[in-house]
């Protein structure tokens, strides 16, 4: 345990920077693969793009078949959505997508569906929410949104038209529901969404804080953070020991502080700080909802939303991107005798992204059990389950792991026989109902 504990000291010590360059024609697979640091349309970071579950009954449009360009500049940043698509008779297409914005005061929203096309009783339509200051919950983004920042009024498009709101926000989590509909006996095709906000006015030096397993703007209390801005250091600052201090720098250096919804100010621990990015444990006992967080280095200040759950499930992977092989030890018992295995990753080359390396389940006299690393997880008052390649496996601890301020650890075991020959396959972890970001095992 105190060995994985100092591998995540040295991991949280680092700087796991997620850049933002400017917008560029893609799709929302492509999207998606930003995560958090997103792309700018001059001062607004446009992130966390994320595909949720289609409608009931409907049959989902690809990722890669939704493509958006960016729209506006800074005072009016926004998005341009278009799917090439014809439903038959019969035919239900449905596209749920999110993102998040922030980086300016946020005044007005408008969208706009046009380039539809319908006959008979078939219908192309979008239904768009926004969460004020926060943002809603995969994978149906309909849940998680604070108390009394929103969701804002839904704004309801039927074929080709447009509608607006007036808001108040510095940041704005969004939701679209794309349906193409082709109803009993008719036909309907092609969607343009353009959806776009306005602006009063640029937030002075913004911070943008996400889970630092999932890259998503929700954590938890007692959870590890990742705080994303400029000009916050000149150099890397780096917690010299444990317990974790609430200032690096010295006299008027680096301090983190956080106010909860229910006014509560607390200082949070620091893991590191570097000139774009600080990460740091959440306070323990910080009361959902949309917080804000300040920073302070020097003469300089610098404040963003902060959404806080009580869970806020998050896998560590083993390249740090919140995807692909999980960070995690295969413990093995053989003759009563345990033993750790190689491990269940391969990094890539240049630091390019890892690929799960086959778990032996062989001998099967054997019995393995997987021990997975994470945050946001330690809270749960509810059931925590867990499923590779859609087996139940059960879950034997899913608590703090002890060592280091934050992490936890989720013991699975022992595995099936079962999974053995099985590649690429999911794990999937919920927690209080609510599900971590998926991680990928293979077994041979």
């Amino acid at each position: 345990m105190k060995q994985i504990g100092l591998l995540f000291i040295a991991w949280l010590s680092a700087a796991h920077l997620v850049s933002a360059a400017p917008c560029a024609p893609g799709t929302l697979a492509s999207y998606a693969a930003l995560g958090a640091g997103g792309c700018t349309i001059g001062g607004n970071v446009l992130a966390n793009f994320s595909q949720g579950q289609p409608l009931n009954g409907t049959a989902n449009i690809p990722a890669t078949s939704v493509n958006i360009f960016p729209a506006g500049g800074g005072s009016n940043p926004g998005v341009v959505v278009t799917v090439n698509l014809t439903a038959g008779s019969g035919q239900v297409f449905s596209t749920l997508f999110n993102y998040t914005l922030a980086g300016s005061i946020y005044t007005s929203d408008t969208v706009t569906l046009s380039n539809t096309a319908a006959s008979a009783n078939g219908a192309v339509s979008d239904i768009q929410n926004f969460c004020r200051n926060g943002n809603f919950q995969a994978p149906t983004f309909a849940a998680s949104c604070p108390a009394g920042e929103g969701p804002g009024s839904p704004l309801v498009l039927v074929g080709n038209g447009s509608a607006s709101v007036s808001l108040t926000a510095t940041s704005l989590g969004i939701t679209h529901n794309l349906v193409i509909d082709s109803g009993m006996t008719g036909t309907a095709s092609g969607a343009v969404i353009v959806d776009q906000f306005s602006t009063s006015g640029a937030v002075q030096n913004p911070v943008t804080s996400v889970s630092a397993g999932t890259w998503l703007p929700v954590v938890a209390p007692n959870s590890i953070a990742a705080g994303f801005g400029e000009g916050f250091t000149t150099t890397t600052l780096v917690a010299p020991s444990t317990p974790l201090p609430t200032a690096l720098g010295g006299l008027g250096g680096v301090v983190v502080t956080i106010t909860d919804s229910a006014g509560t100010l607390a200082v949070a621990p620091l893991f590191m700080a570097s000139p774009g990015q600080i990460n740091y444990l959440v306070p323990p006992n910080l009361a959902p909802g949309a917080a804000t967080v300040r920073i302070s280095s020097g003469s300089a200040n610098f404040t963003g939303p902060l959404q806080i759950a009580n869970v806020a499930p998050a896998i560590f992977t083993a390249d740090s991107s919140g995807s692909g092989p999980p960070a995690a030890n295969v413990i093995r018992v053989s003759n009563g005798v345990a033993s750790v295995d190689p491990a269940v990753f391969v990094p890539g080359a240049n630091g390019g992204a890892s690929t799960p390396a086959p778990i032996k389940l062989s001998p099967s006299a054997d019995r393995l059990y997987l021990v997975v690393y994470g945050t946001g997880i330690q809270r749960h008052a509810g059931p925590v389950t867990a499923t590779i390649g859609g087996i139940q496996i059960p879950v034997l601890y899913a608590a703090a792991q002890g060592s280091l301020a934050g992490l936890d650890q989720i013991n699975l075991g022992p595995l099936p026989q079962s999974l053995a020959g099985q590649s690429s396959v999911p794990l999937m972890l919920t927690v209080d109902g609510v599900a971590a970001n998926p991680v990928t095992l293979s077994f041979q």
